[in-house]
């Protein structure tokens, strides 16, 4: 029977799950829990005990950090998914743009600059105040404090105001 017991590796104070006759105080036993050493660029060592330098604090020793960046791009909401590249800036966004208005999407990437909408009318409001301005341009209608108008399913007067 392949029964799966918890055992604590003695070398490193894990706790892994192996067969049951599975030694794990034996030296040749590999701890299969990543290092988690802090590095310099904020990750954790990803790389197994055993093949860094695991238990020694010299950040040499771990090699480069092998996890994505993750850091979040300023110009949109995406993260960067390069290789870590610590102290350096984060390429270009190259995922599709999500600019868009009620009359186009932009087809660009995001490191791309968008073209503006050159419709004349532009849709932001509510049934109490408009927009007078082109799509393109910043909006100029103040919000409406005013309660909505519209019915629910129930028949009730809906309790929000038009914002």
């Amino acid at each position: 029977m392949k029964e799966e017991v918890t055992k604590t590796v003695p070398s490193c104070n894990h706790a892994v799950k192996v067969r049951c006759h599975q030694d794990v105080d034996d030296t040749k036993y590999r701890c299969p829990e990543s290092c988690g050493y802090l590095l310099p660029c904020g990750h954790a060592c990803q790389k197994p005990r055993p093949s860094c330098g695991w238990g020694r604090a010299e950040r040499d020793s771990h090699g480069a950090c092998t996890s994505k960046c993750g850091r979040k791009y300023t110009t949109c909401c995406h993260s960067c998914e390069k290789p870590c590249h610590n102290g350096e800036s984060c390429p270009p966004c190259d995922k599709p743009c999500e600019v868009r208005c009620n009359h186009l999407r932009c087809n660009r990437r995001c490191h791309e600059p968008c073209s503006p909408c050159a419709q004349q009318d532009c849709r932001s409001g509510c049934p109490h105040t408009r927009c007078t301005m082109p799509c393109a341009a910043p909006c100029n209608w103040i919000p409406c404090s005013k309660r909505c108008e519209e019915k629910l399913e129930c028949g009730h007067q809906c309790k929000s105001t038009s914002l």
